[in-house]
C-alpha cells in the first residue's frame, strides 16, 4: 500500500518519504500526514484549542445571531 501525505502530497515508499508525486500503478493508496505536516497540524490544533479555551472567536467564525422576539399576538 502506498501512503500519500494529505497536505504536501509527498509519497512514502518503504518507510521513506519522497517529494513530489510518484507515478502510481494500480496499488492501493492511503492518505496520511508525513512527519513534517503532522507536526504542523498538531501545532494548529493546539493553537485552536488554546484560543477556543480563552473564548476568542476566529475570523471565519460567524458572530452569534441575536434571538428575535416571538410575535404570537
Amino acid at each position: 500500500m502506498i501512503s500519500v501525505c494529505c497536505e504536501c502530497k509527498r509519497t512514502r515508499l518503504d518507510g521513506r518519504w519522497f517529494g513530489g508525486r510518484l507515478p502510481l500503478n494500480d496499488e492501493p493508496v492511503t492518505h496520511v500526514y508525513c512527519p513534517e505536516c503532522f507536526q504542523k497540524m498538531m501545532l494548529r490544533i493546539d493553537r485552536f484549542g488554546r484560543r477556543r479555551a480563552a473564548g476568542k472567536r476566529f475570523a471565519r467564525e460567524a458572530p452569534p445571531v441575536p434571538a428575535k422576539p416571538c410575535a404570537l399576538s
